[in-house]
This record gives structure tokens, C-alpha cells and sequence, in this order.
């Protein structure tokens, strides 16, 4: 699976578009406070997290539409997400499209069709996560399925994360996640 682009729409309608080279290593530069931090947690809002964590800034101010294509085999998933409303933290409904080559879509065309469930299933479907259970050594919690949240954690890795001696995975900090790390990295090893 591989980010094909990643879109913003503005409260105008314009769009600003992030293309990526497929089948490449994508290196992002650029000034300080430019936006690159936020790239990552775009990818991560459209990519089934509710919770709404791009920073702070003149991109929310603006922006009405986050959208990112991710291109899987021969397919591609677009996704595209509101900021939450009314001061909320979080949004979990989405426009959803797939098919082999798709067009971006006007923001007139984007329409609330599904929601992070939704992503999450038809993603975990197209990498082939829907058919595995990972098991703990402690009896507390049981088997459960390894999926595309607990792949988040061995994908992304934001600048302080990097810098950081006491963590090598994402958001591994927070609660109950270095749990499911340690639970799910060996399926995605392949042991």
C-alpha cells in the first residue's frame, strides 16, 4: 500500500494537492512551519482515526476537506474527511471511493458515505489483515485480530518519535498501545 496524494480543499473550493512517486521513496523537505509535520497525521486521520490531531495553524483555518489516495495492487482507495465540527475532538464520518484509477473529486462531489469502520475493513481487506488472530501470553485479554490501527505503529514515524532514545514506535507512549506492539509484532515480522 502506497499514498498516491494527498488533497486539502479549502472553504473555497480551490485544492492543493500532494502528489507522491509510487513504487519511490517519497523525502519530504522543506522551511520550518511549512506543514510537513502534518502530513503524517493527515495520512493518519484518513486512514480510519477519529481522533483529530493536525496541528494548529492557518491549514485549519482553511481547510475543509482532508483527502488522501492510497494505491493498493491494482486499486486505489480515496478518503476524505471534514474537520470535526462544533469544537469537537474527533470525526469519524467520510467520503469513501474506490476503484482502479480515480479521478479527484470536486469538493461539490464529496458526500458522507461511510465512515472509519469502513475504511479500516475495506483497507485491512485489500492488505489481506482480515484473516489472522494474534495471541498473548497472558490470559487477560485472549486472542484478538491484528489490523491496520496496530500497523500504524511499524509505518509511521513523526520527527520527535525519530529523535526520541526512549521510543522506536509510533505513539508508542501512549496507553495501551506498547501492549499491542509487543502483541502484534510478530505477525507483522511474519513469525
Amino acid at each position: 500500500m502506497q499514498v498516491l496524494n494527498i488533497v486539502l480543499y479549502s472553504n473555497k473550493g480551490e485544492t492543493r494537492e500532494v502528489k507522491f512517486k509510487i513504487n519511490s521513496l517519497n523525502v519530504i523537505t522543506g522551511k520550518s512551519r511549512t506543514g510537513k509535520s502534518a502530513i503524517i497525521s493527515i495520512i493518519d486521520y484518513c486512514m480510519g482515526r477519529s481522533d483529530f490531531e493536525i496541528f494548529d495553524g492557518v491549514n485549519r483555518d482553511v481547510v475543509s476537506w482532508y483527502a488522501v489516495t492510497y494505491q493498493l495492487k491494482g486499486k486505489q482507495i480515496f478518503v476524505a474527511k471534514q474537520p470535526p465540527k462544533n469544537g469537537k475532538a474527533s470525526n469519524s464520518e467520510v467520503c469513501l471511493l474506490i476503484g482502479a484509477n480515480l479521478k479527484i473529486p470536486c469538493k461539490s462531489e464529496l458526500v458522507i458515505n461511510s465512515n472509519d469502520d469502513g475504511v479500516l475493513y475495506e483497507i485491512d481487506r485489500e492488505l489481506g489483515l482480515d484473516d489472522n488472530v494474534t495471541f498473548r501470553k497472558e490470559k487477560t485479554d485472549g486472542a484478538y485480530r491484528a489490523n491496520l490501527k496496530h500497523a500504524k505503529s511499524f509505518i509511521f514515524q513523526e520527527q520527535g518519535e525519530i529523535a526520541n532514545k526512549k521510543t522506536l514506535f509510533h505513539r508508542q507512549d501512549e496507553p495501551f498501545l506498547a501492549q499491542s506492539i509487543k502483541d502484534t509484532f510478530p505477525y507483522f515480522l511474519g513469525v
